[in-house]
């Protein structure tokens, strides 16, 4: 099984931390999968990214691919998703769909995802800003000359 950890650290080598995030955000997706997945066949319209698809197929492919993704998170197995990519490639790209409007459409599903993260977590921002000032406030004073 092809898994999207590290070589040799396997799932049990994840906190129980980690893991539960990782359900967390999995039961998140799934909740929200019909606004997502509108969302992103929107901005793919908008984008005039897969022309060459009617607005159903361009739905139904958003469909797969995003269900794949969120299966992809919670097995931590990227098989079923890179074979599925692959032949949606092959699929599209044979009508006329261009590699870069292929690379629009991921990136936009990423955007639609990290905004509807960042959304969620709004409130919850201050402690990851603090983390960062705190950070670079330590590799600021270890630029410094004169600083171990």
């Amino acid at each position: 099984m092809e898994s999207i950890n590290q070589p040799g650290a396997g799932v049990a080598a994840q906190s129980s931390e980690d893991s539960r995030l990782l359900r967390e955000l999995v039961d998140h997706l799934r909740q929200r999968r019909p606004e997502l997945q509108q969302e992103w066949a929107a901005r793919i319209t908008d984008a005039q990214l897969l022309h060459v698809m009617r607005s159903d197929e361009i739905f139904s492919e958003v469909t797969a691919v995003y269900d794949n993704y969120v299966n992809a998170l919670e097995t931590g197995s990227v098989a079923a998703l890179r074979a599925y990519a692959r032949d949606l490639s092959e699929r599209i790209v044979r009508r006329g769909v261009e590699t870069d409007e292929v690379l629009g459409v991921v990136l936009l599903l990423r955007d639609v995802l990290a905004r509807a993260l960042f959304v969620r977590h709004q409130g919850a921002a201050e402690p990851f800003n603090r983390r960062e000032r705190e950070s670079r406030v330590a590799l600021d004073s270890r630029s410094r000359p004169g600083s171990p």
